[in-house]
């Protein structure tokens, strides 16, 4: 073998690792740049007073939604997807709608139960939503202790 053949075979490896290199570098920046957000789903309990002395107790589920990328997302909407053909969602959006959440914020987006079971009717709730500006969903499936927390709920 001449040296002219081991220096372009040297050449083509080191160019080749440099090539593969490069596009792995390119695809990990765009997986870490790519908007991500964290949704989770909570159930609870606060008591109001309504008169001077009479208090009433209301019920929550709570979306919870935390940007974990790097990129800014604008929030327009929450929600719940059913399984009802008829009725696929319902939802409303956070106060000050459209929301931005940058990197490491968080939004919250309270419904009560009974909003829930007015528009749920006999639908199962199957998961909660956050939607942005771009019109992509966000989801988590809702566990069975959140809905056991509705059903009881809205039977008070």
């Amino acid at each position: 073998m001449d040296k002219s053949l081991l220096i372009a075979i040297y050449g083509a490896v080191i160019s080749t690792i440099l090539a593969v290199r490069e596009i792995v570098l390119l695809v990990t920046e765009f997986i870490r740049e790519k908007r991500r957000l964290k949704i989770t789903v909570e159930c609870y309990i606060i008591e109001k007073e309504i008169k001077k002395g009479k208090k009433k107790i209301f019920s929550y589920v709570r979306i919870n939604a935390t940007n974990i990328g790097r990129r800014p997302v604008v929030i327009v909407m929450g929600g719940f997807f059913l399984n009802n053909p008829s009725t696929t969602s319902f939802g409303m959006g956070p106060a000050n709608s459209p929301l931005k959440l940058d990197d490491g914020d968080t939004v919250n987006i309270d419904f009560e139960c009974e909003y829930i079971q007015k528009h749920a009717g006999n639908s199962n709730l199957t998961k909660a939503y956050i939607s942005d500006t771009e019109g992509k969903f966000y989801t988590t499936r809702i566990n069975k202790k959140v809905k056991e927390f509705i059903h009881y709920q809205s039977k008070k």
